[in-house]
């Protein structure tokens, strides 16, 4: 999950904020659509508390089973952090943003109406530039079916 574009070197997650992680299983291979039984989704739920470089990181997965948590400190800047806790593991710091985007295209195919010049080569606007991630990573036995759906979200605690 990446959160905050443009992320400096003093950011930090949002202590007002779940970070959400929603795993559904897909029982129709060939509609490829999701189950909207509640019951059979998997969560993955990461807070974060302080207001400092040193943030307190905790993830509780509810993957079938009893819950589990994964506490960490993450520090600003490029860093990061992380936590482990057997086939449970968790990531969450700043990243280089893997997004690219062509501005000055983008710009001139917007507002001039100008087409897009596709034998010059892409700049990307976004290098260099960071996003705030959160990467969990656990045992693929743990999931319901072999075919998932993610959703990543963020919600008011």
């Amino acid at each position: 999950m990446n959160v905050l574009p443009f992320a400096s070197q003093e950011s930090l997650f949002s202590d007002k904020v779940n970070y959400r992680f929603r795993i559904r299983p897909i029982e129709d291979a060939d509609t490829l659509v999701p189950s909207s039984d509640k019951k059979k989704e998997q969560v993955v739920v990461c807070t974060f508390s302080g207001k400092s470089a040193k943030q307190k990181a905790t993830c509780s997965f509810k993957l079938g089973g009893a819950a589990e948590k994964v506490t960490f400190n993450t520090l600003t800047g490029t860093e990061g952090g992380s936590g482990q806790k057997g086939d449970l593991r968790v990531f969450a710091g700043a990243r280089s943003d893997s997004f690219f985007s062509d501005f000055e295209r983008t710009s001139n195919n917007v507002n001039n109406g100008l087409g897009i010049d596709n034998k010059a080569k892409g700049k990307n606007g976004d290098q260099g530039a960071n996003v705030l991630s959160i990467v969990v990573e656990f045992d693929r036995a743990r999931l319901s079916t072999p075919l998932v759906a993610v959703t990543a979200q963020t919600t008011r605690r």
